[in-house]
């Protein structure tokens, strides 16, 4: 079906069965305006109507004629006997579940290529990749398998387009080894993973957080890489758009995390009509001798799109400047490294973990997510029941922001870190110094509720004061 129509009944006027129609389809959301037909806006029936269909066609007839055959129509009016709909696109705001945040923020990026393979619950991505992209001069291609969508994600952005696949669990098993060879080569490129429950095949439609390790050290061989954690529909959106740009900035695979709930969670969400996009550095300068893998002060090498007047030499195995391997371990020694400090000495410009609470809280928990949005709950109820909790939501994952967790956790007596798995961002959080932090965890599909954390908060504070 085209689109679904949600109705409203009149307020204004009893004799009218309908005040307004809002028409939602995979790439926009139209209001349709009641409007009395009047002599002027009978006349311009006629030029509206498509051909073949009359303006005495039911309102929904017309209302998808034109979505079908108007894609680039912002304002186009629906004609019913008595009534003139007019229909704007609403484009300060729309009502989007997390998928489609994630593709219309890649897309708004200025992503032109996608290939995937479906699996749920990240199939709606490229659903409405294949939607939107074609009309906008784009590629949509389904893979036979993960492995090979990736493959195909690093190809289009070497040749100069920004290009990101989705996936879940196994499918993101699957993309290890070329996620290793993105890595190594330098393809800027965006993986978004939307993590479900269990290993293996798990349970396809349930949530889980536990693909934060298989998100850092899913690939074999020392490296650095770049994961994003949203926590809402709207950070869905931005944070997918500052993944394409962070890709481009340091010419490497980026990870978004996104767990099942965030996911298929519906709300509103502001789309401005522009948004800052980085764009990669080509190179300048001469030709001859060119080196691709030279890199800049910050580290980065520019990136010449294949078939352009410079030399572009792709490799997985180490490599020297010039793009051929290499056995030397000085050459081997000095790669790794650079790969990995462009990306650990330049952390701070990252997305920073955003703290809410008082200033000097008893208690504080860390969190990411959809546990992050329960920990948010649970410290405002928390404080109407006098527990004094601050709340550390992660928007990066990797590299773990060490030094923005241990300044918030310095005088906290208790440090709570809340997660839908074993503990893996436990882990970071002890490493990074905060010893005495403890988990809740939850690893049966369930979301981790504010009850429960409220509940956890004053046993543990209790035990600690006796």
């Amino acid at each position: 079906m085209l689109c679904t129509v949600v109705c409203q009944m009149s307020r204004s006027d009893p004799k009218l069965a309908l005040s307004q129609e809002v028409i939602v389809c995979p790439a926009r959301v139209f209001l349709l305006e009641l409007i009395p037909l009047d002599a002027k806006n009978v006349a311009s029936a006629a030029t509206i109507a498509p051909k073949g269909l009359s303006p005495e066609t039911s309102r929904v007839t017309l209302a998808r004629w034109h979505l079908k055959n108007a894609n680039n129509v912002t304002c186009v009016s629906i004609v019913a006997p008595t009534l003139h709909w007019r229909c704007v696109t609403m484009t300060r705001s729309r009502f989007l579940q997390g998928n489609e945040a994630c593709a219309l923020g890649g897309i708004a990026a200025g992503a032109l290529f996608f290939a995937g393979y479906p699996i749920s619950p990240a199939t709606e991505i490229a659903e409405l990749c294949s939607n939107l992209l074609p009309p906008k001069g784009g590629i949509y291609i389904q893979m036979e398998d993960e492995l090979a969508s990736l493959a195909a994600v690093v190809g289009a952005s070497l040749s100069g387009m920004k290009a990101f696949t989705a996936t879940s669990g196994p499918g993101f098993s699957l993309m290890q080894e070329n996620i290793g060879f993105a890595i190594m080569s330098e393809v800027p490129c965006v993986i978004v993973n939307v993590q479900r429950f269990g290993l293996g095949t798990g349970i396809a439609t349930q949530p889980g957080q536990s693909d934060v390790m298989a998100a850092r050290w899913g690939t074999h061989g020392d490296h650095s890489i770049i994961a994003l954690v949203p926590a809402s529909v709207q950070e869905c959106f931005d944070l997918t758009i500052e993944a394409f740009n962070l890709a481009e900035r340091f010419r490497s695979p980026v990870v978004v995390l996104i767990d099942a709930i965030i996911a298929h969670l519906r709300e509103t969400v502001r789309i401005p009509e522009q948004v800052n996009k980085i764009e990669r550095i080509r190179p300048s300068g001469p030709i001859e001798g060119f080196q691709p893998y030279a890199p800049e002060e910050n580290l980065v090498p520019v990136l010449p799109n294949y078939g352009d007047e410079y030399i572009l030499r792709v490799t997985g195995l180490v490599h020297d400047q010039y793009g051929y391997s290499s056995a030397n371990p000085d050459v081997g020694g000095q790669l790794v490294g650079r790969l990995i400090d462009k990306i650990e000495l330049y952390s701070h410009e990252l997305p920073e973990p955003e703290y809410t609470g008082p200033e000097d809280p008893d208690v504080v928990v860390i969190s990411y997510g959809i546990s992050a949005r329960s920990a948010l709950s649970a410290a405002q109820r928390g404080g109407r029941q006098g527990l004094s909790i601050g709340v550390l939501k992660l928007k990066t994952i990797w590299p773990f922001p060490e030094q923005a967790v241990t300044r918030t956790c310095a005088r906290a007596s208790l440090v709570v870190v809340v997660e839908m798995n074993k503990g893996q961002v436990l882990r970071e959080v002890k490493a990074a110094g905060i010893t005495r932090a403890i988990g809740l965890n939850r690893t049966d599909i369930r979301v981790i509720m504010p009850g429960e954390i409220i509940s956890f908060v004053k046993e543990r504070c209790s035990c600690a004061g006796s």
